[in-house]
């Protein structure tokens, strides 16, 4: 779907369609953010709706998109190759890195450990503290 030209729209038109789908496809919310007046806005939000440019621009932002491992891939190596050609090679490194985790060649790993101390551990602990430090001086 190609960007609608948005030169097209009046500024309150504009941010109508914006807040429109900022606000869930409320209409009267979205005239009022727009700066349409209080009293009047659930009227100025069904005729913004029926403008053809408006609903283009609405249907443009909610637009789904067709993602799928292949296509980030195929862009990923588009945008290294285009990145190390301009001589940026950090953005070429980073995305062979990101290719590269796509492929299981690394994993980033991590391991938390939870410890209750109870009353004895916990003086345990700051005994055998006391006494590294105590040791070291």
């Amino acid at each position: 779907m190609p960007k609608p030209k948005l030169t097209d729209l009046t500024l309150k038109q504009r941010t109508f369609a914006h807040e429109y789908v900022r606000e869930n496809g409320n209409g009267t919310k979205a005239a009022k953010k727009a700066g349409y007046a209080p009293v009047s806005a659930h009227v100025q939000a069904s005729r913004a709706i029926r403008n053809d440019k408006v609903v283009e621009v609405i249907n443009y932002l909610t637009r789904k998109h067709e993602i799928s491992a292949d296509r980030v891939l195929t862009r990923l190596d588009n945008l290294s190759l285009k990145a190390e050609e301009d001589g940026e090679y950090g953005v070429s490194a980073r995305c062979e890195e990101l290719l590269g985790k796509s492929l299981g060649m690394w994993v980033d790993r991590s391991l938390n450990v939870n410890v209750d101390l109870n009353g004895e551990h916990l003086r345990a602990l700051q005994e055998r503290m006391a006494r590294r430090r105590d040791g070291d001086q």
